[in-house]
């Protein structure tokens, strides 16, 4: 069964409701792993540019194959993600992705010259492209997001060398607030995703309904053809209500049941 008409055989049941979101939640959040692990795989070898560019050419040879070796493991988890199917662990896919890159861009700091070095910008793009990308919910951003800091700070305090106390706090600073803005987008896009979902659910039983009453019309004695025209011409004067623009409606109390069919989308009756 799907997971959006699971919770719709009974629009009343917050549980099943719950349940279905969470299937729903569970495989939006697996494709999204494969689209960023696809995106990790097209741009890491692409900053090589930047590299050759900006670092001394010393180390180019081993930036080559720190990028190259995270390429090969992101390419390996896409693998694994298109022959699994989704589950509730399926989020797990997402730390992975970024840990990964993230690991690569704070060693590579290391090699820069440690906390002294610009390149830990790099991580700013991966927490913001995780969790613009990703649905899942805002703990798992900040987690995420913590995480990939706390990577960068063991690595260059154990193995960075020397460095400037301003500079760190600098780089603290902005990764900590690009974690924030990750949690607050994050937050918002899980809320926008659970109210769609509850909203096509409610579609989804009223459609649902609709077959239900035609099937009571019928075992109440009615003529099951007159039941069908009479419906029939329902659906096809749907084009007169829409010919006129939809009242506002300002209070929670309308006038009466109206009609339960959207306007939207021509949904069909």
């Amino acid at each position: 069964m799907d997971a959006l008409t699971a919770p719709a055989a009974s629009a009343h049941s917050q549980p099943s409701l719950a349940r279905g979101f969470d299937r729903y939640l569970e495989k939006l959040v697996h494709a999204w792993c494969e689209v960023v692990a696809t995106i990790g795989i097209c741009l890491v070898p692409l900053f090589i540019i930047l590299d050759w560019l900006t670092m001394p050419r010393e180390l180019l040879d081993r930036f080559f194959w720190y990028r190259g070796l995270v390429t090969a493991a992101l390419a390996l988890q896409l693998l694994l993600l298109k022959r699994t199917r989704p589950g509730p662990l399926s989020f797990l896919h997402g730390y992975a992705s970024a840990l990964m890159v993230a690991g690569t861009i704070s060693w590579m700091t290391v090699d820069a010259g440690g906390f002294d070095s610009t390149y830990y910008a790099g991580l700013n793009l991966v927490i913001v492209s995780v969790n613009l990308f990703l649905p899942w919910r805002a703990v798992h951003s900040a987690v995420n997001g913590l995480l990939i800091i706390t990577v960068y700070v063991i690595a260059n305090a154990f193995w960075g060398g020397p460095y400037h106390a301003a500079a760190l706090t600098n780089h603290l600073y902005f990764l900590c607030s690009t974690v924030a803005i990750g949690v607050a987008i994050s937050r918002v896009k899980h809320e926008l995703i659970a109210k769609e979902f509850r909203l096509r659910a409610e579609l989804v039983a009223t459609n649902a309904s609709l077959d239900r009453s035609r099937e009571e019309l019928s075992q109440d004695g009615f003529d099951p053809d007159v039941v069908e025209r009479a419906l029939a011409m329902i659906d096809r004067a749907e084009y007169k209500r829409r010919q006129a623009p939809p009242g506002v409606k300002l209070r929670p109390k309308a006038f009466g049941r109206d009609r339960r069919t959207p306007i939207t989308n021509r949904w069909p009756g």
